[in-house]
């Protein structure tokens, strides 16, 4: 039987949505921003050339599918500030746009190696089996910016994350 849902509960919904969305780019942006080190791969940058030069590396390429279509600037835009270009993404900026199994389709391809970094919200882990985040989709668990910065800094936010390396 399906749930007929009023305006009020859609627009709450609606406004929900970006917060979770924000807490998911910013644990992501620091997992990833700690994993890559925001520097590049040679052994040479940050030291001089024979001209006297600074020798700056190639940045550092990283493939991504992005099911969450134009919510994803602002974690680019961050990604771009803080690691002054040393970082790229490229790949699918519409992956299997609108399809139900998307965000379960994006983790595996992340899985299988054919992607680096997967831009789904936090309950698409529970498809590959991490349940580490299952706390953050409880509805309106994180109802504003402050607390959103709160769980993000708190050392549970790490705790969170470290669910991501059992599946792989």
């Amino acid at each position: 039987m399906a749930q007929k849902k009023t305006a009020a509960h859609s627009q709450s919904s609606a406004a929900y949505r970006p917060r979770r969305a924000s807490v998911l780019a910013a644990a992501s942006l620091a997992a990833l921003l700690v994993a890559a080190g925001c520097g590049g791969a040679s052994n040479k940058a940050g030291g001089t050339d024979k001209a006297g030069g600074t020798v700056s590396a190639p940045p550092v390429e990283l493939r991504w599918v992005n099911t969450r279509n134009g919510e994803a600037q602002p974690f680019l835009d961050e990604l771009a500030r803080l690691s002054g270009g040393t970082l790229q993404i490229t790949g699918d900026e519409k992956f299997e746009n609108g399809e139900v199994t998307a965000e379960a389709d994006a983790l595996h391809v992340v899985q299988s190696g054919q992607a680096d970094i997967a831009f789904v919200p936090t309950r698409a882990y529970d498809f590959i089996g991490v349940k580490s985040f299952d706390a953050l989709m409880d509805p309106m668990l994180i109802d504003n910016m402050e607390l959103q910065q709160q769980v993000l800094t708190d050392p549970i936010a790490t705790e969170m994350l470290s669910g991501v390396s059992s599946a792989g």
